[in-house]
C-alpha cells in the first residue's frame, strides 16, 4: 500500500526552510566541474536571487522523472529531497534541466526541490530553492512472462509475480465484444472459461498498489492472445475410454496412454484431452491398485512397490505413496503368503531355514516378518 506521510510533510517543511539559507556550497566536488564552468559574465550576487521555476514530477516505471525550466547562466542544478525513506539530503546533481530518481520508493511518496548553481572561485554559488516542491512515486513495473495456454473450452493465463504488488487487473477483448475487466486477482494465474472458440481472445495484465482505498495501476505490458481447443468426437471417445481404465481398473497414467495409443489408436491430442478430463489423482489411483493387488494375493511391502512401478508403470513417488498408505500389516501378509505356499505344496517337506530363505529372497519379506510367519505356523526346525 502506498503511503502519504503527514509526518514526512512536516519534515519536508523544516527541510525546505533550512535548505533555503546557505548560498555557498561544496556539495558538487570541484573535480567534477571543468574549468570552463566558471563564467565571469555571470554575476554571483545577482545569481543567488534566481530560482528554478516550472518544476514537475512524473511517476514512471524507472523512477520519478523531474523537469524544470532552464535557468540562464546556470552551470548545473542540485536536487534535494526526501526519497525512499532517507531524510532531507542532496539526491544528486545534473547539468541539464531534467533528473531521474531511480531510487524512488514504490510504496511512499518522494519529495523534491531544485537549486540552480554556478561555479565561482572554485566554489558553488547556489541560487534560491525552487518556487515549489513536487512529489512522485515509482510506478510498479509491467508483469513479465505473461502467457496464454489454450485448453479445452478454456484459456489458461499465467505471469510472473511483481514485487510489492497488492494484486493484478486483467483486461480481456474477446473477438468483437467490448473490453472486459477482471479485478482483484491476487494469484499469478487465471483461467478464462468463457473464451470464444471462433475468435481470438486478447489479454492484458497489469499490477496495482493500494493508495488508501484506491488502486494505483502499474505499467501495462505486452498482450497475449489464444483460442480454446474444441472438443471432437474422438476426444469424447478417448475421455470415455480413459475414465474406464483409470477409475474402474486403476491404470497408471503411462499405462493409460500406452493402452489408448496402441489399442484404440487415439491421437496424442485426444489422449491429452482425455487425461485432462479425468483429472486423476495418480497417488490415489496407485493406492487403489495396491489395495486390489493385496486382496488378490499377499505381498511384501518391497515387492508391492516393485510390482506397482515395474508391472503397472506407476512412478516411484506414486508407488511409494501407495505402499505407505495402504495400511497393510506386513507380518500378516508374510503369514498369509507362507500358508498359501504350504497349502499348495502339501507333499513337500520344508525346513525352517529353507522357508526363511524362500520368504526373504523372492517375495522380499523382511527377516522379522518371515520369522513371525514361521513362528505363527509353528515351524521350528
Amino acid at each position: 500500500m502506498i503511503a502519504f506521510s503527514f509526518k514526512k510533510v512536516a519534515a519536508l517543511a523544516a527541510a525546505l526552510f533550512l535548505a533555503s539559507a546557505p548560498v555557498l556550497s561544496s556539495q558538487v566536488p570541484a573535480s567534477e566541474a571543468p574549468a570552463q564552468a566558471e563564467s565571469p559574465s555571470t554575476d554571483p550576487v545577482s545569481f543567488v536571487k534566481t530560482r528554478v521555476t516550472g518544476l514537475k514530477a512524473v511517476s514512471g516505471e524507472s523512477g520519478v522523472s523531474l523537469s524544470w525550466d532552464p535557468v540562464p547562466g546556470a552551470y548545473g542544478y542540485i536536487i534535494g529531497g526526501i526519497s525512499n525513506g532517507n531524510p532531507y539530503a542532496q539526491l544528486g546533481w545534473t547539468t541539464s534541466a531534467a533528473y531521474l530518481d531511480q531510487k524512488a520508493s514504490l510504496t511512499e511518496y518522494s519529495f523534491y526541490w531544485v537549486f540552480p548553481f554556478i561555479r565561482f572561485n572554485n566554489r558553488n554559488v547556489r541560487g534560491q530553492i525552487s518556487a515549489s516542491y513536487v512529489y512522485g512515486v515509482r510506478t510498479l513495473p509491467a508483469v513479465s512472462g505473461l502467457a496464454a495456454k489454450p485448453g479445452y473450452n478454456e484459456v489458461q493465463l499465467s505471469w510472473n509475480a511483481v514485487e510489492s504488488a497488492d494484486g493484478y487487473t486483467l483486461k480481456i477483448k474477446r473477438g468483437a465484444n467490448p473490453v472486459e475487466t477482471v479485478s482483484d486477482i491476487t494469484a499469478t494465474a487465471w483461467t478464462d472459461t468463457t473464451a470464444l472458440s471462433d475468435a481470438l481472445n486478447f489479454y492484458w495484465v497489469y499490477p496495482y498498489l493500494y493508495s488508501g482505498s484506491a488502486k494505483r495501476p502499474g505499467a501495462l505490458g505486452h498482450y497475449v492472445y489464444a483460442q480454446p481447443l474444441t472438443v471432437t468426437l474422438e476426444d469424447a471417445q478417448a475421455a470415455d475410454a480413459a475414465w474406464f481404465l483409470i477409475e474402474e481398473n486403476f491404470y497408471s497414467r503411462q499405462s493409460t496412454v500406452d493402452y489408448l495409443r496402441s489399442q484404440h489408436h487415439f491421437s496424442d491430442e485426444a489422449i491429452s484431452y482425455a487425461l485432462a478430463q479425468v483429472n486423476a489423482d495418480w497417488n490415489e489411483i496407485a493406492l487403489k491398485k495396491a489395495s486390489e493387488l493385496l486382496q488378490s494375493f499377499p505381498c511384501s511391502k518391497e515387492f508391492l512397490r516393485y510390482r506397482l512401478s515395474q508391472h503397472f508403470a506407476f512412478t516411484a513417488e506414486e508407488a511409494a505413496y501407495a505402499v505407505d498408505h495402504v495400511g497393510a500389516d506386513w507380518k500378516e501378509q508374510a503369514l498369509l503368503y507362507l500358508q498359501i505356499a504350504l497349502r499348495d505344496n502339501p507333499n513337500v517337506k520344508f525346513t525352517r531355514l529353507e522357508l526363511l530363505g524362500a520368504l526373504t529372497i523372492v517375495p522380499l519379506f523382511t527377516e522379522e516378518e518371515a520369522l513371525y510367519a514361521l513362528d505363527t505356523v509353528g515351524i521350528t526346525e
